[in-house]
């Protein structure tokens, strides 16, 4: 199997992968900030907000739990464009980026996100549909929103704690489901056909002659040398 075929596998293998996980969305409340966020001083109160995954009426995804939400676009790829601090109507996002970022044999690929925002120490709402999606980018394909799993075995210590707490800590879990499409899959093929990723076998930047070169110079005139000025590699010939 050649180095271009080997790659079209793995690639297609993942969009099947990415396939397989497929789930169905569910209809989502409407998110309100004002609704959704905490009131009084949720260090000392119970809190009442619990994590939840809502829309906005533009259709995109909120995840917050009363005092935080990340939003996200979906369309053309899923990208983070909104990180807010619910309690104190405060904005901490200002550049749109890759969620992630995943290299096979030497490629790296982004993970979501969107491309074309014109300046990145600030966002505005009215950009975002006019941004793109990187051709080479995984893209989004589904999510699903489930209660949190444990992701690995906590071996509690009663006696640092004032209660035992439940293991893993109740809430929501958000997870996206990515494939490579064809239009990557494209991009990529294209990318073979240039000398990107391709082993270096010699490189001589000429700045002396190397003895393992052997200089054949024409005698037909005075002046023909492959040194001229005392530049190595400069051919000069008449």
């Amino acid at each position: 199997m050649n180095y271009l075929k080997k790659q079209l596998y793995i690639l297609c293998l993942l969009g099947v992968l990415g396939q397989a996980k497929q789930s169905y969305s569910q209809q989502l409340p409407l998110f309100s900030k004002e609704s959704n966020s905490l009131s009084g001083d949720w260090l000392i109160g119970t809190p009442q907000a619990k994590a939840g995954l809502f829309k906005t009426k533009e259709g995109h995804l909120v995840f917050s739990n009363g005092l935080v939400s990340r939003t996200f676009t979906t369309f053309p790829n899923v990208a983070s464009i909104g990180l807010d601090e619910l309690t104190g109507n405060t904005a901490f996002l200002r550049s749109i980026r890759p969620e992630a970022s995943v290299t096979i044999d030497g490629f790296t690929f982004d993970v979501g996100g969107l491309e074309g925002q014109k300046v990145h120490n600030y966002l505005l709402k009215e950009w975002i549909p006019s941004l793109k999606a990187n051709p080479m980018a995984f893209k989004f394909h589904d999510y699903k929103i489930e209660d949190t799993k444990p992701r690995f075995g906590w071996k509690k210590r009663p006696n640092w704690m004032p209660k035992d707490m439940p293991w893993p800590v109740p809430g929501k879990e958000l997870t996206f489901t990515y494939t490579l499409d064809q239009q990557a899959i494209d991009a990529l093929a294209a990318k073979n056909k240039s000398d990107q990723n391709r082993a270096l076998l010699l490189e001589d930047k000429f700045q002396h002659l190397d003895s393992g070169w052997k200089l054949m110079v024409s005698k037909s005139h005075e002046r023909n040398s492959f040194v001229n000025e005392g530049k190595v590699g400069e051919i000069m010939a008449l």
